[in-house]
């Protein structure tokens, strides 16, 4: 098991671009983005979890259409492809962390365990960050503390 600040790497699972996006205080719920790429095998993501200091539960989530509405559906599991990379980020698979205790400070660090079925746990740590709201920046990494201001677009406060 290895552990590094925006990026893991173990036998064929290599974690980067980590963040969980920072709410308002007093909010219940964040959510956790990520690309998990297989050097190797394909595998399963089966389990996420934060420390019970800093939430109640991390569950695996899926936001989806259904019947015209954006729903969001736990994931029993998330495939992570052969040599490919599965993109956790809004509107698609994503990580729920429910029940935050304390506020997210903006680049307050989050230790993350992910557990996969053949790679077995890799530990990830995610900086609170302000996130864009357009999902495909997010997935190129313009969210976090490691991109240069000129390149990120956060939500501003109303």
């Amino acid at each position: 098991m290895t552990t590094l600040a925006r990026s893991a790497i173990t036998t064929n699972i290599a974690v980067s671009k980590a963040v969980v996006r920072m709410v308002p205080p007093g909010s219940a719920n964040t959510a956790g983005y990520m690309n998990i790429r297989s050097t190797g095998i394909a595998d399963t993501l089966v389990r996420a979890s934060a420390p019970k200091s800093v939430a109640m539960m991390t569950e695996l989530h899926r936001s989806m259409m259904v019947g015209g509405q954006m729903t969001m559906v736990q994931q029993k599991s998330i495939a992570i492809p052969r040599n490919g990379t599965r993109v956790l980020t809004m509107g698609s698979f994503h990580l729920m962390i429910k029940g935050i205790k304390g506020n997210l400070t903006a680049g307050k660090r989050i230790p993350i365990t992910l557990t996969f079925k053949k790679a077995g746990t890799v530990m990830v740590s995610a900086p609170s960050w302000r996130c864009d709201v357009n999902r495909r920046l997010v997935a190129m990494g313009r969210c976090g503390p490691d991109v240069p201001a000129t390149l990120r677009i956060e939500v501003q406060d109303a």
